[in-house]
């Protein structure tokens, strides 16, 4: 089934509608790139849960769900919620819901660009009380982030994110699906990706690692090509030739 967007939904049970779990959708307006990978002093989001979330966020907004009425902006954490949930993880280790209900109060003090100079907040009201089942829990977006959630989705597959454990390589991922054009390669340059990505060491961003980084995305995906080459981060769609001539040019 083809939905808003034409995003692709699969619908589970007679009457309802659920998210297809092969797929999920970023952009570059809501996913929080720059959210530390560790918890920061003073507390706030960080790691991957926020990145995992603001993904569930954009499907869930994007694809017919009867977890999300977009004209109350509301999303209400249920089946569709609770199938991306397990599908990346969330909530199924150490602490579990509870985390995850921190994670969402964490979500909710965080602020994002709303592309005219100004911030908007996630969510008009969080409603996560722990003495109620997570289903029975509500979220209702602030109409600029509804808004932001609207803007240019990108699709990424869901079958690597379950394999990529990790903040960084998410990002790496993430960074490929809204930015790397269809028919060219996106290069950077170490610095510019340091720059990018709040590695809290440049340990996190070296070739050693940067080489496996590629190694592990390749394996667990098939829609990019990953590569380190001459202090360069490559990325290109796979299959899509490129002449020796450009190549050069392009290292």
């Amino acid at each position: 089934m083809v939905g808003m967007l034409g995003l692709q939904v699969t619908r589970m049970d007679a009457g309802q509608s659920y998210p297809d779990l092969r797929v999920c959708y970023a952009n570059a307006a809501t996913y929080p790139l720059t959210a530390p990978y560790r918890r920061p002093i003073g507390g706030g989001m960080y790691g991957r849960i926020p990145r995992s979330l603001s993904l569930i966020f954009m499907t869930l907004a994007n694809t017919p769900s009867d977890d999300y009425d977009a004209g109350a902006r509301t999303l209400t954490l249920g089946r569709g919620f609770a199938r991306l949930r397990a599908r990346l993880h969330l909530g199924s280790g150490g602490n579990g819901l509870t985390g995850l209900r921190d994670a969402l109060r964490e979500y909710e003090s965080a602020r994002f660009d709303d592309g005219e100079g100004g911030q908007v907040a996630p969510f008009a009201r969080l409603d996560v009380d722990a003495a109620r089942p997570l289903s029975d829990c509500r979220i209702v977006f602030t109409d600029g982030f509804a808004r932001l959630l609207s803007l240019d989705p990108k699709p990424l597959p869901c079958d690597a994110l379950t394999v990529l454990h990790g903040a960084i390589l998410m990002d790496l991922l993430v960074l490929a699906a809204v930015y790397c054009p269809e028919d060219r390669r996106l290069v950077t340059t170490v610095d510019d990706l340091r720059n990018v990505l709040p590695a809290t060491s440049k340990s996190s961003v070296t070739a050693k690692s940067l080489r496996a980084y590629a190694t592990r995305l390749n394996a667990a995906q098939s829609d990019w090509v990953f590569s380190y080459d001459r202090r360069m981060w490559c990325v290109q769609r796979r299959g899509l030739w490129v002449s020796a001539h450009a190549s050069a040019l392009l290292h």
